[in-house]
């Protein structure tokens, strides 16, 4: 099961969603949005929308875009609603999903361009949150999955395996719980709870095996467990403890977590030191049936106040892993340095990738990176131009990226960004209710 969507990046349940896929791409430099600079193809507009949209790939390259809208200016009623751009086309008209829905919590690409999605409806004076199979003709399937409590978040693979992910709230213990179910294209079934309630969470699907990497105070623990169909506990595979402390300090920052082939799976951490005046960037990788190896150390930075290092993000294809983050410049809190680096078997390869400037306030500066099998890797960023946002994209092979302004002038909104076969795309919102993406096809 591979990630198609990611409901963290610095810290687990955020809204920022992004796509780490194995794929094919060319170095590119150019011009800005909408220039005809070779590889990156023209911005192309999706049907406007009201609500944050979110967006997944199929493995043939085709892009779908999901949103929430109201028919009309005065209509209190909303509609679930999809825009799909299939290779070498542009983003169709707007499709209302045919089932009385007035939101979704979560979206995942299913068999043969059909989508999963995972919408709340009004059920008499409750909500109901169902998932179906929304058919490229535009027709559902029966609800495979419901409950009353809370909405679904899924990940999904092409090969039709589901994880469907929910916050449960714990009236007896006056907390909350994660509860899993998995779908194999036939049946679903629970997943084990978790002994403890971590509060920072990532999840992932990697073959038939899914992920988990947790960070839970005030244990002060971070933990990666992996859970097979027929296990029926989870299995801690890899753990980490540090010193007692303040629940409201925790010792880890931020984390992301990625699966690449046969068995590889890679978590990045930050880490900050007891004085809370230093952070590490951390790697340690799963190297199929040999296990673990030793955490790394990619970078230790020394910070002045009011300087932040944002979380480590990554993402893995085969056994190619590239981690991004940003660091404070030695002069000044705007001014940011963003770092790659390429995890190997005889030690990471860290290089600076550039120096930019961000907003006071605006520290993850939109960072997402993916990878394919080959090596080539796509790194996104929002960077400050005087008083306005730009998208950059460096795109090829870890030492040799080409630079290449994509939108100019965006939103704060989350940017999605994808590298399939053949296919490398980047999608923002310059502005709100407008969803524009940059395309580069082979």
């Amino acid at each position: 099961m591979t990630r198609t969507a990611r409901p963290t990046r610095a810290l687990a349940l955020a809204t920022l969603w992004a796509i780490a896929c194995v794929g094919t791409a060319v170095p590119a430099t150019g011009a800005a949005a909408g220039s005809a600079d070779p590889g990156w193809g023209p911005a192309q507009d999706a049907p406007p929308y009201d609500s944050l949209p979110r967006t997944v790939v199929f493995p043939d390259g085709t892009l779908m875009a999901v949103w929430t809208q109201r028919p009309s200016s005065s209509d209190t009623d909303m509609t679930v609603r999809r825009s799909t751009r299939a290779p070498g086309g542009s983003w169709t008209a707007t499709e209302v999903l045919p089932t009385e829905a007035y939101g979704f919590t979560g979206i995942a690409p299913g068999h043969d361009g059909a989508l999963q999605v995972a919408t709340a409806t009004w059920a008499g004076d409750r909500t109901e949150y169902e998932v179906r199979t929304w058919n490229p003709d535009g027709t559902v399937g029966e609800v495979s999955l419901s409950n009353f409590s809370s909405g679904y978040l899924l990940h999904g693979d092409a090969e039709g395996d589901l994880l469907a992910e929910r916050v449960v709230r714990n009236k007896a213990a006056g907390g909350f719980h994660h509860a899993f179910r998995y779908f194999d294209g036939s049946t679903w079934q629970p997943l084990p709870a978790v002994a403890e309630e971590p509060r920072d969470l990532v999840v992932l699907g990697s073959g038939d095996s899914v992920w988990m990497a947790s960070y839970t105070r005030p244990e002060n623990t971070l933990r990666v467990r992996r859970w097979k169909p027929g296990m029926a506990t989870w299995k801690v595979e890899w753990s980490r403890d540090y010193p007692s402390g303040h629940p409201n300090a925790p010792y880890v920052a931020g984390m992301d977590l990625a699966a690449g082939s046969r068995g590889r799976v890679v978590l990045t951490f930050s880490e900050r030191a007891t004085a809370r005046t230093d952070t590490t960037i951390v790697a340690v990788r799963r190297v199929g049936r040999s296990g673990w190896t030793r955490a790394r150390i990619l970078q230790r930075v020394a910070l002045k106040r009011g300087q932040v290092v944002t979380a480590p993000v990554v993402a893995a294809a085969g056994d190619r892993t590239e981690v991004a983050w940003t660091v404070p410049a030695r002069r000044g809190t705007r001014k940011r340095v963003v770092r790659i680096a390429r995890l190997r078997e005889h030690g990471p390869q860290v290089r600076r990738l550039t120096r930019t400037t961000a907003f006071r306030g605006a520290w993850d500066l939109g960072l997402d990176v993916d990878v394919r099998d080959d090596g080539d890797v796509l790194i996104t960023y929002v960077e400050r131009q005087v008083d306005q946002r730009d998208l950059v994209a460096w795109l090829g092979p870890h030492d040799a990226l080409g630079r290449t302004t994509l939108l100019e002038d965006v939103t704060a909104d989350p940017v999605t960004s994808v590298l399939v076969p053949g296919l490398a795309a980047v999608i923002a919102s310059p502005e709100q209710g407008r969803l524009v993406s940059r395309v580069w096809e082979s």
